[in-house]
């Protein structure tokens, strides 16, 4: 086999490598997002059921550490290129 050969064999699968990587990097990201948003109507659903005023302060918190969680991962995808633009989460009031 030649020298030109072997190399554009190697190169091509490197850079196979490198695209899968990206691609698993962009798939753990979107189920961050999931994971974050699902967090995030937890957190809203729980200020819900919640009646102690001691307990209402922290659920509020869970829902505002939830939203900037959601709302950072989003922004870093959108950096990224995976996600166009924010999404508006009606699900969420």
């Amino acid at each position: 086999m030649k020298w030109k050969d072997w190399w554009e064999r190697f190169r091509k699968t490197e850079k196979e490598r490198q695209e899968e990587q990206e691609r698993n990097e962009e798939r753990l990201l979107i189920e961050e997002i999931e994971k974050a948003k699902e967090e995030w109507l937890q957190a809203q659903s729980r200020l819900d059921c919640v009646t102690d005023p001691e307990l209402i302060d922290h659920a509020i918190f869970l829902i505002e550490a939830a939203e900037k969680k959601y709302m950072y991962l989003l922004r870093k995808a959108r950096k990224q290129g995976i996600v166009k633009e924010i999404p508006m989460v009606n699900a969420i009031s």
